[in-house]
């Protein structure tokens, strides 16, 4: 949470060095973030903990006026109980996903931004029973947009919400997972 916390001004004094503000990007992008351990809800918090771990998200997108579509991977730290030893173990969920973004202009360079998407993830914790199932998240983001010498871009902060329905091997596990994330975004 302290890296996580200590992110967003660096982001915001390096998207000022790279250049001036402008409108934020429009075409293909790539972007990168890195947030908040997971707050997990339901079945999730009784079998997995996020406390400790950090999130992130890698993904390329279209941005096409308003709206946007995304594909990515997200992913996060776990400790799990072991079903042989009932130690705590370390673990990981990574989603890939698909997503659809809707952009909000409050000023020349900043937009709010609505997300909306869903995935596939899969969960692991050593010595606990591997767990896959459909996701679905929501968000809701903020955007700033910069232009830099060699390309345009953006950074972001955003919140963001799975619902996860997991399962294996007659095992079902359902519940929520909540992140707040920032990062960075540069047209391709």
């Amino acid at each position: 949470m302290k890296s996580a916390a200590l992110l967003l001004p660096a982001t915001l004094a390096a998207a000022a060095l790279l250049g001036a503000p402008s409108a934020a990007h429009a075409g293909g992008y790539v972007s990168l973030g890195v947030g908040t351990a997971p707050t997990f809800h339901d079945d999730l918090s009784a079998s997995f903990s996020g406390e400790g771990h950090a999130s992130g998200r890698a993904m390329l997108g279209q941005k096409l006026g308003r709206f946007a579509i995304e594909a990515g991977l997200s992913g996060y730290g776990v400790d799990g109980v072991s079903a042989q030893t009932a130690d705590v173990v370390d673990g990981r969920a990574i989603s890939a996903t698909v997503s659809g973004k809707f952009h909000v202009p409050l000023g020349d360079r900043l937009t709010g931004y609505l997300r909306g998407g869903l995935g596939h993830t899969w969960l692991r914790a050593d010595g606990t029973t591997d767990l896959e199932g459909r996701s679905y998240h929501g968000g809701l983001g903020m955007e700033y947009g910069f232009e830099a010498l060699l390309a345009s871009g953006s950074i972001w902060v955003e919140i963001r919400r799975d619902v996860e329905d997991l399962a294996r091997d007659g095992m079902t596990v359902q519940g929520t997972a909540d992140t707040v994330s920032v990062g960075v975004s540069i047209g391709l």
